[in-house]
């Protein structure tokens, strides 16, 4: 199953059965990498650096789409309601040029469709072993990427290889729609220009450093998680096909009534607990828009909070890992963007093992001295080893401070994280 001939028969008969019992149209699913190359390689370049990448492999397996009505697939709980394009493991290799490459063409219940879902899992020898008999460099590995890595003109050939597992759904925005005997075009985008990107994305890293145990495995972990896109694409270029006019949803997804206190309708964006980086917790990133957001988690909560000065401010919300987090915008806009980023419960945590409830002393063991301020009688800290990261301290009755006076040194060292914030550097 390594060509992409082999995939498409694969997938044509999957839904066939289908497809002859209900009205079906058909979705052509293609793929892209946003990579800018010819024939056998593409280059990214940055500063002085740059990748050479010569093959991008993934397995790729639950590939389905879910309809307005059901709003997601979940393989556990066998969502029979979503369209099941390949449920694998497929082994595909990504386009190196520009545009998208045909992976599909695949007949499916005429529908409007939401969610577009798939899974990146490595292999597994009791349930796998045909696949790992053809393809045995992916044991244990989910995906592969070949190249070389050039930094001060020395050139190092590489070979990046990870166990990187998770299911992702990504949003269709605007929806899917799949009428009886059309055809839809769909892409899957992966942005693999930015796999590679240290955590400021000012520079490249060795690709060698992301293996697994490497110190890097992490960072392109998370890169990989916010590079995917799927998007409708008629033209096959592998870019959005744009907004409604001035750039707003048909409908927005935010209440009339702008109080955002009720949480029933929050759903899940992914059952990974996410790391806390100084530029992100999992999906949610500053300066990242509404509709890259919307891609990432398709079920969002929408609301509003109040500013300072009682003014409302649009917010999305979603689960990660179980823990919420909350996104303030600066509008309502598909175009409007992450101002900041808040986590306000445990279990999200940061490299140095410090979060929500954690202890100043314990902060202050991983960061060094903090600095402090406050406003609105809200006890901030922030470091200077750790740009981008704020913390909202509670402060125990015990210890009650005037407004004022909360900022004063020194600080109670039994305070702890009711909050982690992404602020602007």
């Amino acid at each position: 199953m390594t060509t992409h001939a082999a995939v498409a028969a694969v997938l044509a008969l999957g839904l066939l059965g289908c497809a002859e019992r209900h009205p079906s149209g058909t979705v052509a699913l293609h793929l892209a990498s946003r990579l800018h190359g010819a024939g056998d390689s593409a280059i990214v370049t940055l500063g002085h650096d740059s990748i050479v990448i010569h093959r991008v492999q993934l397995v790729l397996s639950e590939i389905q789409l879910a309809p307005a009505g059901s709003g997601e697939c979940d393989v556990e709980e066998e969502e029979e309601a979503c369209a099941p394009l390949e449920m694998g493991p497929v082994l595909i290799a990504l386009p190196l040029g520009n545009g998208a490459a045909p992976l599909a063409s695949v007949r499916v219940p005429a529908d409007t469709y939401i969610v577009f879902h798939f899974a990146l899992y490595p292999p597994d020898t009791s349930h796998d072993p045909a696949f790992l008999a053809a393809h045995p460099d992916f044991a244990a590995t989910s995906i592969r990427v070949q190249g070389a890595f050039r930094r001060s003109g020395r050139r190092r050939d590489f070979v990046y290889s990870s166990d990187f597992r998770e299911q992702q759904e990504t949003g269709l925005l605007p929806p899917l729609p799949v009428p009886e005997g059309a055809t839809a075009n769909l892409t899957l985008r992966m942005d693999v220009a930015t796999w590679f990107l240290n955590a400021d994305k000012t520079a490249l890293i060795d690709p060698a450093t992301a293996n697994r145990g490497q110190p890097n495995q992490h960072l392109v972990h998370d890169n990989i998680r916010t590079s995917v896109a799927v998007l409708r694409d008629d033209d096959h270029d592998g870019l959005d096909a744009g907004t409604a006019a001035g750039g707003r949803p048909l409908v927005s997804p935010w209440p009339a009534q702008r109080d955002s206190g009720r949480l029933g309708g929050l759903g899940q964006c992914r059952r990974e607990v996410p790391r806390i980086t100084p530029d992100s917790i999992g999906p949610f990133r500053l300066g990242e828009s509404v509709a890259e957001l919307q891609q990432q988690c398709p079920r969002l909560l929408y609301g509003w909070e109040s500013d300072p000065d009682g003014f409302p401010v649009p917010t999305i919300a979603a689960r990660l890992g179980g823990a919420i987090v909350t996104a303030l915008l600066t509008d309502t806009l598909t175009t409007g963007t992450v101002r900041e980023v808040v986590l306000a419960q445990a279990g999200p945590r940061t490299d140095q093992g410090v979060g929500v409830r954690s202890t100043l002393a314990e902060l202050e063991r991983a960061y060094g001295a903090p600095g402090a301020s406050e406003a609105g009688c809200v006890l901030r800290i922030w470091f200077t080893s750790l740009p981008g990261l704020a913390f909202r301290m509670g402060v125990p009755t015990s210890r009650r401070r005037e407004c004022g006076g909360l900022s004063e040194p020194p600080l109670p060292e039994n305070l702890r994280v009711a909050s982690v914030i992404l602020v602007p550097r």
